[in-house]
């Protein structure tokens, strides 16, 4: 039976990323200012923070900030993308899963085989489009307010 490690020891070198680095990062973010009706700290979006892991980590052009859904009928979502070509998969880095304790997470969608394909949908219409400049404020506000801590 293959493992875990060893599938990810199948992925090419240049394909891996340290996500041990981005998680100790993302547990050490601060919450927003901004406080809810009852006094708690508002949450942030997936969005922004994706946004801020690509940013802060410099992940240029080998991945890409992905905005869709998770699931057909699910949540407004954004992940980061790592395009394949013909002989490496398709990796998602969900740095802030949907519904879920804990993160980030990569997985293969490459083939239909994979759990996770058909779950991580880009949105390609105007939907999301028309957000993309609050997501990305919110990914400064993240990123001013890391470097404070």
């Amino acid at each position: 039976m293959i493992t875990a490690l060893d599938y990810y020891e199948s992925v090419p070198p240049f394909m891996r990323m340290d996500i041990t680095k981005i998680r100790e990062w993302l547990d050490h973010l601060p919450d927003p200012e901004e406080k809810d009706e009852r006094g708690r700290p508002e949450l942030w979006s997936c969005h922004g923070i994706a946004r801020a892991v690509h940013a802060r980590f410099s992940l240029g052009k080998q991945w890409a900030v992905c905005d869709g859904f998770f699931a057909r009928h699910g949540n407004q979502h954004s992940w980061l993308a790592r395009r394949r070509t013909k002989k490496e998969p398709t990796l998602v880095l969900d740095v802030y899963p949907v519904a879920s304790i804990g993160g980030p997470l990569m997985v293969d969608i490459s083939s239909c085989g994979s759990p996770w394909c058909g779950l991580y949908i880009v949105a390609y219409d105007y939907y999301l489009k028309e957000q993309v400049e609050a997501f990305e404020a919110e990914a400064v506000k993240i990123l001013q307010l890391a470097e404070v801590c």
